[in-house]
């Protein structure tokens, strides 16, 4: 188990081979959950060592007209605590 605070890379997985590894800081962690935060501006790397935002992605930016969908009956939409 890790202890809050603590930073660590969080490696996702893809036919048994890790592909992206992104530094996420542990908030919570037990037996049934683990909660982690990954700040704005992590870095992150491919499995190669490249990094994804090459210049191909510099000009990238969300459609500013995207309107996030209602949410279903029950949830509630998260919001950031200071």
């Amino acid at each position: 188990m890790w202890g809050v605070g603590d930073w660590i890379v969080r490696r996702e997985v893809w036919r048994g081979r890790p592909w992206l590894g992104t530094i996420v800081r542990i908030v919570e962690d037990r037996h049934d959950l683990l909660v982690s935060y990954l700040p704005e501006g992590a870095e992150c790397e491919l499995d190669a060592g490249r990094r994804w935002w090459d210049d191909r992605w510099r000009d990238f930016a969300p459609d500013p007209t995207w309107k996030p969908p209602p949410l279903p009956a029950g949830w509630e939409a998260a919001t950031a605590v200071d």
